[in-house]
């Protein structure tokens, strides 16, 4: 609507409207020098870079009232001759001239933006109200000269000017410049001393001759985030105590870097993160001074980073405890040999990194509210103690353990309950004793658990088991709570893992979105993956889908993410563990129960760890019995299929009238609770499954036929 009322100004003539916009209007006003006073503002945006204007560089000399001229694209044969004094914005990509017109003097002139231009020099006049001066990427510029006379001056950009070497010293006492970006000035080597007590952002990165930062003269109260990723500065001045309300530095591939004991007391600054350098090191003042007069409790940095930095024991005993309030810390890739017993007075700290430590050999404690600890490949380490940490549920915050790739490490010590995730892939050197620890079944029912360690075996208190990448059993009434456990050797490339249930056929949608391992080394053996309840819970209803039927079947399938070989097959073996104080085996069936009342011999599952009577004693009354009904596949703790029959088959008759004659039925009506109707049972096979219950005996599985 605003530009149809501005059209209608003068149809048939663009040089007498007050605004132009459209490429055709200027261009034709440009090439044919029709532009008038009433022109004011003029936007050139062109449609078609290869468009060129073919003007004489007088066209502005008529448009004594234009205020604003902003033109986008590198489109004119050569450069304006005038250039009217009203202008308040000069917006021009690609200005073809090396200098503005020499009787350019635009007094009232707020934003001077020329980037991409071939200037040369910059002999700027007086410009009291200038506010933004921009030449980014003019790679012919090598100096700024003196700026005095731009006191208003609120953003100076040079961004990309790839040869500036040179800045003049009134640049850092500009009171009123906010924004300072230098970044990509691959040839500047020095900056002037600064006072600027208004700046708010200074932009220094990829100034990769640059050597130092700048002296900071006095407070500076409104820089909040500094970033000095790839320079060549090697210090910190000790003055950058003056910028008081810093709360984020960052120091990236800035070659070996000294850090002064002032950073911590910088009362603002909550990240530190230096990190991918050449070395870290200590100040030569600090190395000089007592280390207990170095401690700085009142340091409220909270997220540090010194990642590939090269931290030696030196820096960790000296400069760490500058920073005991910190509550992310990640010393990851460094060469430090041991973490000092200094970190368990960090009472705030929540997650600490340090993977790939490969020299790390002694943890000398951990502190106390720790919530996720990551060793990832530190392969110098043997022995964990976690006993630093408190021992009971109520007062330990460990949750997470990362050990992948401690191929030398043995011992873990001092398990909390509380831990949820632990990943310990190839940690091929744990020993039996710690690897049994790590998968009692108290361990894993205190509460919600995903394990991963080298193993072959499915643990015994997994009530049913089977081969291959799923398993399934029935439920009535409600939805049982169950734990997972997934064993082979799973492959040479990143995989991941997710549980996917299926209720009668239909598939329920997961909680979890995520894979919830994701395996990002080589596993060279087999390994055992435990899944916890909460990773079997559902955003669908499951009252939708349940059968009308008493029962209802589920199926567990691992969906299995594999990116380089995604059709490859798995050997794994799968198990299923029932939380029995969070639900009752009465309604639950590893076989059909539909099955069992129509096939002519029917399978009973009992599990013998509920007989009253000791299991010895019932192993003694059945020693004839027990000795012809041995399951030949006991050591895969894998509990028969509702078709699968004992390998002997029972064939022989008189075998069978034997057992008659001894009055077998008897026998097992008295100690095996859960074989219902024995005397009635003519004609069917019985099947009576111990798994060891909670004092883990042995798995025993037997089936008869009573004829």
């Amino acid at each position: 609507m605003g530009r149809e009322i501005v059209r209608r100004e003068s149809q048939e003539h663009p040089g007498k409207r007050s605004r132009l916009w459209s490429t055709e209007d200027i261009v034709g006003v440009l090439e044919g020098n029709t532009g008038t006073w009433k022109i004011q503002s003029i936007i050139l945006d062109f449609s078609k870079p290869e468009e060129v204007v073919q003007w004489d560089g007088m066209a502005f000399m008529k448009m004594t009232n234009l205020r604003t001229l902003i033109i986008r694209k590198e489109c004119f044969s050569k450069g304006p001759k005038k250039l009217p004094n009203s202008l308040r914005v000069l917006e021009w990509w690609g200005y073809p001239s090396e200098s503005l017109p020499s009787d350019f003097q635009p007094e009232k002139l707020a934003i001077l933006k020329l980037p991409y231009s071939c200037f040369m020099s910059l002999e700027l006049p007086k410009y009291l109200d200038m506010r933004v001066l921009n030449f980014d990427k003019c790679e012919f510029i090598t100096q700024i000269p003196e700026l005095s006379g731009a006191p208003n001056l609120k953003e100076l950009s040079f961004v990309f000017c790839e040869n500036l070497v040179e800045i003049h010293e009134s640049v850092g006492f500009l009171d009123k410049l906010e924004i300072l970006n230098f970044e990509g000035c691959s040839k500047l080597w020095t900056l002037p001393p600064i006072k600027l007590t208004s700046l708010e952002s200074i932009n220094l990165s990829y100034c990769s001759s640059l050597v130092s930062f700048p002296e900071i003269l006095g407070k500076m109260e409104n820089i909040t985030h500094l970033s000095l990723e790839y320079t060549a500065i090697s210090k910190l001045p000790y003055s950058i105590t003056n910028l008081v309300r810093l709360q984020r530095l960052e120091l990236r591939n800035c070659g070996m870097v000294q850090l002064p004991s002032s950073i911590a007391t910088l009362p603002e600054l909550e990240v530190l993160s230096i990190w991918q350098c050449e070395r870290l090191q200590l100040s030569k003042q600090d190395k000089d001074v007592e280390k207990e007069s170095l401690m700085v409790s009142s340091s409220n940095v909270k997220h540090i980073d010194f990642s590939s930095c090269n931290v030696s024991d030196e820096f960790i005993e000296i400069g760490l405890p500058w920073f005991a309030n910190v509550k992310e810390l990640d010393l990851s890739t460094n060469t430090f040999t041991i973490l000092p017993s200094c970190i368990k007075e960090f009472c705030l700290l929540r997650k600490l990194n340090l993977d790939y430590c490969m020299h790390l050999r002694e943890i000398g404690g951990l502190p106390p509210n720790l919530e996720t600890l990551s060793l990832i490949r530190c392969t110098s380490l043997t022995y964990l103690d976690l006993t630093f940490l408190a021992s009971t549920k109520e007062y330990c915050f460990l949750r997470e353990l990362i050990l992948d790739d401690c191929e030398n490490l043995q011992e873990i010590r001092g398990i909390s309950p509380n831990v949820e995730f632990l990943s310990a892939t190839n940690c091929r050197s744990l020993t039996a004793s710690c690897r049994r620890m790590l998968l009692k079944q108290e361990l894993h029912e205190a509460g919600n658990k995903r394990f991963c360690l080298p193993g072959t075996r499915i643990p015994e208190w997994f009530e049913h088991c089977s081969r291959g990448q799923s398993i399934s059993f029935w439920f009535r009434n409600k939805f049982p709570v169950i734990s997972l456990c997934l064993v082979g050797l799973m492959h040479k490339h990143p995989i991941g893992f997710k549980p996917v249930v299926s209720i009668n056929g239909s598939k329920m949608k997961s909680g979890f979105q995520t894979k919830l391992f994701n395996l990002e080394f080589p596993v060279l053996t087999d390994h055992i993956l435990t899944f916890g309840e909460e990773q079997i819970k559902f955003e669908d209803n499951v009252d939708e889908v349940l059968s009308e039927k008493e029962w209802n079947h589920v199926v567990v399938s691992i969906d299995i993410d594999c990116k380089w070989n995604p059709t490859e097959e798995f050997v794994v073996r799968t198990g299923l563990h029932v939380i029995k104080p969070k639900s009752s085996m009465n309604d639950i069936r590893f076989t059909d129960p539909y099955k069992q009342q129509s096939f002519k011999e029917k399978h009973i599952l009992v599990d013998m760890g509920v007989s009253q009577r000791p299991f010895v004693q019932m192993q003694k009354e059945l020693a004839s019995f027990d000795s012809l009904l041995q399951p030949q596949s006991l050591k895969d703790n894998v509990n028969w299929d509702s078709n699968l029959m004992v390998s002997s088959q029972m064939s022989s008759t008189a075998g069978v009238e034997g057992l008659q004659e001894q009055q077998l039925p008897s026998i097992i009506e008295e100690n095996f609770e859960g074989c219902e109707n024995v005397n009635e049972a003519e004609g069917r096979m019985v099947e009576c499954n111990n798994n060891g219950g909670e004092d883990n005996r042995r798995s025993t599985t037997i089936m008869v036929k009573i004829t």
